[in-house]
């Protein structure tokens, strides 16, 4: 995500940021964006039951912005932002 959320920052154009998109998505269209093992905390917690529980965060922004109704530069904009604060972050 470190190194997609750069790329992104470093688009100059929304055709840029479409293709570094386009080149981070699975064979189905989407990309993880957060993978979240709600099994190992339960297991920490005492549950002794060998849970087992996932949570995947996953989408594509490209299709984030054609059901948003507002405009690319609009989501341009948007999507650079978060890249930038990300990569502040570390994450």
């Amino acid at each position: 995500m470190v190194e997609f959320a750069a790329k992104v920052a470093a688009a100059t154009t929304f055709e840029e940021m479409q293709n570094v998109i386009n080149e981070s998505v699975s064979e189905i269209g989407l990309m993880e964006f957060m993978r979240l093992d709600h099994g190992a905390i339960l297991a920490k917690a005492g549950v002794d039951c060998d849970p087992k529980s996932v949570r995947v965060i996953m989408g594509n922004p490209l299709i984030m912005q054609a059901n948003s109704g507002t405009t690319a530069r609009t989501i341009w904009l948007s999507a650079k932002f978060c890249a930038a604060m990300s990569c502040r972050r570390g994450s």
